[in-house]
């Protein structure tokens, strides 16, 4: 019985391997370079959840609802490299589009979460032009849950944020808020 358990194990991790061969194999297509388009653009938003304001942002490690996991390509179209804490494409394990918000006709608003390490959760609020060129961003949700020392969390409005940081480490926590204001051409300052 335990051979025909063995004969079965082997024959599916070969079958799956034989597989994920025949999908590494290059194609006869020639490379193409990744550039921003409509159509490109409008398949990574189909079908993206549009929240209501006002709404309060608090994605953390036990609440965080993603819309989909973004590739390296779609990254990039976005220009998520600019909003990243570190450089090291090592610490950042998965970024997800979580939602959009409809807070202007003259620009688009995104709502990105990132998983640094292990440990980290950052969440962004991002506005961009029609061609996804970056207008503003802005920190709205942090966790962490080595020392779940700090987090952050928003309240959202139509062109106002309010940023709430909490610092764990003291008993009671201490809440700091700072408010920005989103401004009509998408720019996001500190009031």
């Amino acid at each position: 019985m335990k051979i025909k358990y063995l004969v079965l194990v082997w024959a599916l991790v070969f079958a799956s391997c034989k597989r994920e061969t025949a999908t590494a194999t290059p194609s006869s297509k020639p490379e193409t370079k990744a550039t921003v388009s409509s159509s490109s653009t409008a398949n990574l938003l189909q079908n993206c959840p549009e929240k209501t304001l006002p709404l309060v942002d608090s994605t953390n490690f036990n609440h965080h609802q993603k819309f989909r996991i973004l590739s390296a390509a779609e990254q990039k179209t976005l220009g998520l490299q600019k909003i990243y804490l570190s450089n090291d494409k090592n610490e950042i394990k998965a970024v997800s589009l979580d939602y959009s918000l409809s807070l202007s006709s003259k620009f688009k608003t995104l709502v990105i979460s990132y998983y640094f390490g292990e440990h980290e959760m950052f969440t962004f609020l991002i506005n961009y032009d029609s061609n996804y060129k970056i207008l503003g961003f802005l920190n709205i949700a942090y966790d962490e849950i080595a020392e779940s020392a700090s987090s952050t969390q928003s309240q959202l409005t139509q062109d106002l944020i309010i940023v709430m940081d909490s610092d764990h480490w003291s008993d009671p926590p201490v809440i700091t808020k700072t408010s920005y204001v989103i401004k009509p051409d998408g720019s996001i300052i500190r009031e």
